[in-house]
């Protein structure tokens, strides 16, 4: 008896497994945008944690001072951010709206963008003004919706 061994999924494939399923398909003419998508996902989401690290230098040597959950609320924000960024890169990578190189690294790139913003704003000791904003709007917006939840429960 012959065992049929059904073909892999590119999530299951090992890198030269997807590069060789990428070459297949292209030779063949037949599209392998999951299998490009997989392989970019590979090693951007790990290079992710550089991009957040340099992110977390210039915050983490801001002085606080009102807002305790600033850095709690702040990590929030941007992990979601990622995540919905990694999210529609993905989408695009894979309908072939978007190169899937270009799709799957435009989050490492934007949060990039932001750490280089606030590192050389912390290495000119100038404010970050713009997250005291965005935290005061956090700050309010959870207090109105633990005052509406509060509402709803009383009901």
């Amino acid at each position: 008896a012959r065992v049929h061994q059904r073909e892999l999924e590119p999530n299951e494939m090992t890198i030269g497994e997807r590069r060789h399923a990428i070459a297949e398909k292209t030779a063949a003419g037949k599209p392998s945008l999951a299998e490009q998508v997989e392989l970019q996902r590979k090693f951007s989401i790990p290079f992710a944690c550089l991009v957040f690290a340099m992110v977390a230098v210039p915050l983490g040597v801001q002085p606080t001072r009102a807002v305790r959950s600033r850095g709690f609320s702040t990590s929030l924000v941007l992990i979601l951010g990622y995540y919905l960024m990694l999210s529609l890169g993905e989408s695009l990578g894979e309908r072939g709206t978007l190169p899937p190189v270009v799709a799957l690294w435009i989050p490492n790139v934007v949060l990039a963008a932001l750490g280089v913003t606030l590192l050389l704003r912390a290495a000119r000791e100038t404010s970050l003004s713009g997250l005291a904003a965005v935290d005061r709007w956090l700050v309010t917006s959870r207090a109105r919706w633990a005052a509406r939840l509060h509402a709803r429960a009383e009901s």
